[in-house]
């Protein structure tokens, strides 16, 4: 498997909201920083690079080294690795034997599925990249989505998460922090649509059934723009929707 050391590459434009002038961070992939960096263009020529050190919050959604198995774009196992996600970049970083960063290729690996035990019990959590329907919304590279359900039926949550240069009420200190935005899909027997906004409304449109005749939604007072409660109406689709072992 092709690897390569990883870096991060922002572009920096400015906007103003409030008191606070914000800088938002484009992240591409090129080269090599060690310890994880954002190279800031624009800046009196200097182009630093800003660690993520000095960046509030993580790139990787969950900071900590985690277990994961690693799929190839054909379902092939690439092995168990030390794994994290980079929600910046969506591009995978492992360690290799030496206890290396490295980061796969574009293309490299299409399943990500991460393991732990939660209560006594195992819980998957499983990110895949090879969804068109999302790639095509992003312009360039592909992005990673958290698939919330097992079944024929699930949602699919992007995490877009953002790197953002903001100056104190002075302007006498520069502040950096990550900030997400959510972006929702629904897989429905393998077609996925984007959804503009989690809701009845916007669900009903896609889900095989009607959503304000469905009694599961009253009787667990749901409410279908909460997250959580989608997810909950959803898993109680794909029971019902499957025969019935004995």
């Amino acid at each position: 498997m092709n690897l390569r050391a990883f870096a991060l590459a922002v572009v920096l434009s400015s906007a103003s909201i409030g008191t606070e002038a914000q800088v938002f961070i484009e992240a591409s992939p090129v080269g090599t920083a060690p310890g994880g960096a954002i190279i800031v263009y624009g800046m009196g020529g200097a182009n630093p690079r800003i660690p993520y050190e000095r960046i509030k919050g993580t790139p990787f959604h969950r900071h900590e080294w985690r277990q994961a198995y690693l799929l190839d774009p054909s379902g092939r196992s690439l092995g168990r690795h030390e794994t994290r996600l980079n929600l910046v970049t969506h591009e995978v970083h492992f360690l290799d034997a030496r206890g290396m960063e490295l980061a796969a290729n574009e293309g490299t690996v299409s399943q990500v599925i991460f393991r732990d035990t939660l209560e006594g019990r195992m819980v998957q959590t499983l990110f895949r990249n090879d969804f068109d329907a999302v790639n095509t919304d992003y312009g360039k590279g592909r992005r990673y989505a958290l698939v919330m359900n097992e079944g024929d039926i699930s949602l699919l949550k992007v995490i877009v998460r953002t790197g953002i240069q903001a100056d104190s009420l002075f302007g006498t200190q520069k502040r950096y922090y990550f900030s997400d935005r959510n972006d929702y899909y629904l897989m429905v027997d393998k077609r996925v649509e984007k959804i503009r906004k989690l809701g009845a409304d916007e669900l009903s449109a896609f889900l095989p059934t009607k959503l304000q005749d469905d009694a599961f939604i009253r009787e667990n007072r749901l409410r279908l723009t909460r997250e959580a409660d989608v997810v909950r109406y959803i898993d109680h689709l794909n029971r019902v929707r499957k025969p019935q072992r004995p």
